[in-house]
């Protein structure tokens, strides 16, 4: 019979972590993180990590592990300090669950097949791949190297295509010539090695929209503004490359509200009531492209659970009375006591298919309009000129890179 791994996934705002470490306490297990950016200790507000309540009766793995300064994970990575986590929790004799809503990280995760070398002897063949790429910086020549280093390469990548000939490069060294593919020396994926019980939890997005904006207020009045600031003063000190690293939701959207405000900082040509009246509506700006930019990324993570995840049990909740998760939690547990055949049947089901392909009839981001709330607006106005506007006075324009994290 194989292990059996848990994985709690859904919309942001849902309310799946508060799910996973109820459920972590029935269970009477831990919890790994599944999100691409709660892994590093730079993003505590703008990633959401869990609360000091749920931190305190839960074990969370892998949360806060690495400085963004110091190392940037990519998928490989992240996947093996998941597996040492998850052989360790299985050797306690627990079942361990998986709490994120990092599409592409969960999907690597349980689809991915994976080289079989030891480490120092697959580390020392991509870097000399890398470097053969660097130093050639020509198909041709490459394929001239893959040939030599691998007699039977059958010419089957276009020498256009200097990276997958680069990666051919790597298995070629790697294996000491017996491969260039890497589909023949690989590892089984995840979802074969164990029972994997999935649960993705959804719901319409108008009835997510209030729960979402309502978040981005609290994250900017539980200090995200100064997270940011932290951030980006660290990493003028570091040289840090915006373009390469994770960059959170509200990152960007905090630096147009800097840059803003340094601009009022510097025209001595306005008075204080103008200069106020500004202020506000910079205010105003950021939240609404924050609460958008947020609503967004649950249409993005919507669609690629779709399309990736037909295999998990999905769950519609309503986020608005998440704070009483018991019934929901009781559903989940039954689900994951089941025969593997049993749970296969649930997700097969008329029923969950019907929930995976259900469209919300205002599930465009862009037809909801913005949604203010006067308190809070004030709040963070007071917060922007008595704590933000003091820390701006020798920063200059803010440049920073913002891509999308699923």
């Amino acid at each position: 019979m194989k292990p059996k791994l848990v994985l709690i996934s859904g919309l942001t705002a849902v309310g799946k972590t508060l799910i996973a470490s109820q459920l972590a306490k029935k269970l009477n297990t831990e919890i790994i993180v599944g999100d691409s950016l709660q892994i590093y200790k730079n993003y505590v507000i703008s990633s959401n990590y869990p609360s000091p309540l749920e931190l305190k009766f839960t074990k969370y793995n892998l949360l806060g592990q690495i400085d963004v300064f110091q190392k940037r994970i990519i998928s490989s990575e992240y996947k093996q300090m998941v597996l040492n986590e998850i052989s360790r929790i299985h050797n306690n004799g627990c079942t361990p669950i998986i709490e994120g809503g990092s599409g592409f990280y969960l999907n690597y995760l349980l689809t991915s097949s994976d080289h079989m070398y030891d480490d120092a002897k697959w580390d020392a063949a991509t870097e000399e791949a890398r470097k053969i790429r660097e130093n050639l910086n020509d198909g041709n020549k490459m394929i001239e190297k893959l040939q030599e280093i691998c007699p039977h390469y059958d010419n089957s990548i276009p020498p256009t295509d200097i990276y997958r000939l680069e990666k051919a490069l790597k298995y070629a060294i790697a294996s000491d010539g017996q491969t260039f593919l890497w589909t023949d020396q690989t590892e089984e994926k995840l979802k074969e090695i164990f029972d994997v019980r999935g649960f993705f939890l959804t719901t319409a997005q108008e009835k997510l929209k209030p729960i979402i904006d309502e978040r981005c207020y609290q994250m900017v009045l539980n200090g995200m503004i100064h997270e940011f600031l932290d951030f980006v003063e660290k990493g003028q000190k570091s040289f840090y490359n915006y373009s390469e690293g994770p960059v959170p939701i509200g990152y960007q959207e905090s630096a147009e509200l800097l840059n803003g405000l340094i601009q009022l900082r510097d025209n001595i040509y306005v008075n204080n009531a103008q200069n106020l009246k500004r202020m506000s509506q910079l205010e105003k700006d950021f939240i609404d492209k924050f609460q958008t930019k947020s609503r967004q990324y649950a249409a993005i993570q919507r669609k690629y659970f779709r399309s990736k995840f037909k295999y998990f049990s999905w769950k519609e909740v309503d986020p608005a009375t998440k704070h009483n998760p018991a019934k929901l939690l009781d559903e989940i547990y039954e689900e994951i006591m089941l025969p593997p055949e049993s749970f296969q049947e649930k997700t097969n089901s008329l029923k969950n298919l019907a929930i995976i392909n259900k469209v919300s009839d205002k599930s465009n981001s862009k037809t909801f309009s913005a949604t203010h709330n006067l308190k809070y607006d004030n709040l963070i106005l007071q917060k922007i000129t008595s704590e933000i506007m003091p820390r701006i006075n020798s920063l200059n324009k803010i440049d920073i890179f913002q891509y999308p994290n699923t």
